[in-house]
């Protein structure tokens, strides 16, 4: 075997006690934010003598199965002018014949031990990496080699003969047409814009048809010999397998490969910043809806450091906290836009983003535009309050410790996705204890003028790209790129108050009911059951299992449903589950009942169907009683939320009228007319007309109707869940609803 060396080994042995004690039990001051951010010790990585570098963790989620990737830092950015889409037509030829595979062999194999081509078998190719997927059932011990095989295979064994290019230049070709729809047309249009003076806009992956149509084998034997080579790929494997095997197996197949005599360099390339706003408008006939995007591209900041780590949950904090104010705006009765979303991340090569992102009515398109500007500028000027900022702290903390309770629960593909983004990106991977424990230390440092501060570093007015797309229409006057950069202005100089943090009480139920009866019990020693039978005529079925630490999921079913209603009230009843179940509950309207709820891992929503109504929810075992009153409110207390009904209202008229414009919601609106033989009730899309007449209050009636018989429910509890420690909180929450015996 060659010998080989570890690297990322400091820190590697850390438990969590140590790390606790490295990092965290040191005042602010003290800590060294310049250490590096440990490894996941679970994880070995390592390098073979030719440079390939292997990630291996032995997992048994799930127990039978190991997660496989191969991945290579080559993409289309590297394809020479008679390469172009050469690198993702390469990724087409690793299933056409191998050195170990005749053609059609390996699909055929791999289906016979229960691999799915497209669902589980996969690769993709971007602008700066190529992967491979494959998962294999480890039911027959010989399927974990040749499954190895088979990535040594892409990686050193694709026989690239003639006819079998020629073969494939039809699937890709008709891959590139079939993709020729309006977003890629609108691209083609605004990404010289947006990759302003970068070789990513003259680099995209799908490539240009007449080098797909004409290129000589030759082109793409250079790429396969100059780019896929070992000190440019990773293999990655998580499974039920130890990890001195899984290292063996990676140097027998790998191992002897070499890289090629005068390989040319991997260069990296950057995203040239510019000083001016850079806009583009651009319309399409097949094009829905109007998008408004603004990108303000930065310097790649690497999340290396312990400091690193804690300015980039700054950023979170900023952003996450900016798209709640939205979410509120979004609720008004007759909302600005119909959906915007503020992020900050990885853009393109060495650069990373600030972005915006909001969808417009035709007549709102400035309107829209100006009022995220706006909410963007408010925080500049007046900053996020306490309580924002405390119940984001809340909610993350909260997702951290579910994180750490199920650390050892995570299935190998969740494992393998982070270790590709570790070998692109060198994006960090502590394991659950230091996230934990990160969280819990690291929050109640941060301040609100930080988050502010970090705010006004990332919303600057260098290096931006303002793209405006939507559909081709006569009627939408589109702005110009003027009045775009005058609305900025207008902003700007706009007095603007701060905002106001309403918060109302903070218990969901004031008084608690009394509790029900427990009428029956019984056992189900096959399915591992108990059910409880209460004095109003409610199942509560339990099942524990261990398939998570920190989960209980719920699920209540009870017959009827939107069938028993006429079609007059067709569309009332299609978006009850929407409207009564999203609007709030209780006195809490969805604004406030998130805000009750930050820090708390519990969610409840009920729906009703065409033949039965009923709730679904989850939460953790400490939040289990939260889930429970919830599921009370909604029986009993439903939140009628007129500004949520008049912004969803509006928000769908102008969808419905949008889609009408698409061929392929055309098609599946005769199609579906076709399946139903014209039936009125078979009919998923209401007219806008049909939206304006919806009625609230004959909405919550129904809803009040189906469920107002605790009766006809069953509800089924599975997770870490104890049916006698449940039994009481049931019996309160649940066995005190009301009945009618229908």
């Amino acid at each position: 075997m060659n010998s080989m060396r570890n690297f990322f080994t400091k820190g590697l042995g850390l438990c969590f006690s140590l790390l606790l004690g490295l990092y965290f039990s040191l005042s602010a001051q003290q800590i060294n934010w310049d250490e590096p951010i440990p490894v996941d010790p679970n994880v070995r990585i390592g390098k073979l003598d030719n440079g390939l570098t292997y990630y291996v963790r032995e997992n048994n989620k799930p127990e039978e199965k190991i997660e496989l990737r191969l991945v290579i830092k080559a993409g289309s950015i590297l394809e020479d002018e008679d390469q172009q889409g050469l690198a993702h037509f390469m990724e087409h030829m690793g299933f056409n014949g191998s050195t170990n595979f005749s053609e059609n062999e390996l699909v055929s194999f791999l289906q016979s031990i229960g691999v799915e081509f497209g669902a589980d078998l996969n690769a993709y190719t971007s602008f700066d990496e190529t992967v491979y997927i494959l998962p294999i059932p480890l039911n027959k011990p010989e399927n974990l080699e040749t499954g190895m095989q088979v990535l040594a295979d892409w990686a050193f064994g694709a026989l690239l003969k003639d006819k079998d290019i020629d073969d494939e230049r039809g699937v890709v070709i008709e891959e590139w047409r079939t993709g020729r729809g309006a977003d890629q047309r609108l691209r083609d249009r605004y990404f010289d814009k947006l990759l302003y003076n970068s070789r990513y806009a003259e680099r995209l992956p799908i490539g240009k048809v007449e080098v797909l149509q004409n290129f000589e084998y030759e082109s793409l034997r250079r790429f396969y010999k100059n780019w896929y080579r070992p000190n440019l790929m990773a293999v990655i494997a998580s499974g039920p397998v130890p990890q001195d095997d899984l290292v063996a197996l990676v140097d027998k197949y790998f191992g002897s490969q070499q890289n090629p005599e005068n390989a040319p360099e991997r260069i990296y390339y950057d995203v040239p910043g510019h000083k001016e706003t850079l806009v583009a408008v651009e319309t399409d006939p097949e094009i829905p809806f109007i998008n408004v995007q603004m990108i303000i591209k930065h310097e790649e900041q690497a999340t290396r450091t312990i400091g690193d780590l804690r300015k980039s949950l700054i950023q979170s904090a900023y952003t996450g906290m900016l798209n709640q104010r939205l979410e509120e705006i979004q609720e008004q009765p007759d909302p600005p836009f119909l959906f915007a979303g503020i992020g900050y991340g990885a853009f393109l090569g060495k650069a990373d983003a600030f972005s915006m992102s909001l969808a417009v009515a035709p007549d709102k398109i400035m309107q829209g535009f100006k009022t995220v500007l706006r909410e963007n500028e408010r925080v500049s000027r007046h900053g996020f309050t306490a309580g924002e900022l405390e119940r984001y702290k809340k909610n993350y903390l909260a997702s951290q410790e579910r994180a750490y309770n199920d650390r050892d629960k995570v299935e190998s593909g969740s494992y393998v996705s982070r270790y590709v983004d570790h070998f692109l990106e060198e994006s960090p991977i502590p394991d659950a204890e230091f996230r934990f424990g990160f969280a819990q230390f690291v929050l109640p440092t941060i301040s609100v003028e930080e988050v502010n501060a970090i705010g006004r570093e990332m919303f600057i007015d260098e290096n931006r790209v303002i793209i405006i797309t939507g559909p081709e229409k006569e009627e939408i006057q589109y702005p110009v790129q003027v009045e775009i950069l005058a609305a900025i202005a207008e902003v700007e100089a706009e007095e603007l108050e701060p905002y106001e943090d309403n918060i109302t009480a903070e218990a969901l139920i004031g008084e608690l009911p009394a509790p029900g009866a427990v009428v029956a019990e019984a056992t189900d020693e096959e399915l591992g059951t108990v059910t409880f039978t209460f004095s109003n005529g409610l199942k509560a079925v339990i099942k524990q299992t261990d398939f998570k630490n920190d989960e209980i999921m719920m699920s209540a079913t009870s017959k009827g449903g939107t069938s028993l209603y006429d079609e007059e009230n067709q569309f009332n009843t299609t978006f009850i589950s929407t409207l009564v179940g999203q609007g709030g509950v209780g006195e809490f309207s969805s604004t406030d009942l998130q805000k009750v709820l930050s820090g708390i891992n519990a969610r409840v929503s009920p729906s009703i169907g065409t033949y039965t109504q009923g709730m679904s929810g989850s939460s953790t075992p400490k939040d289990f009683e939260t889930m429970l009153q919830l599921a009370h409110l909604y029986f009993t207390a439903p939140y009628k939320n007129t500004n949520f009904f008049e912004s969803f209202k509006s928000t769908q008229k102008v969808q419905m009228a949008s889609i009408m414009a698409s061929p392929d919601f055309q098609f599946q609106i005769k199609l579906n007319d076709i399946l139903t033989q014209g039936n009125p009730k078979g009919r998923a899309l209401p007219t806008v007309e049909e939206i304006e007449a919806l009625d609230l209050d004959r909405m919550v009636e129904i809803y009040k109707e189906r469920f107002a018989d605790a009766s006809s429910f069953t509800f089924t509890f599975v997770g870490n869940i104890n049916a006698q420690e449940a039994k009481p909180l049931l019996a309160q929450y649940l066995g005190s609803l009301p009945s009618l015996n229908r």
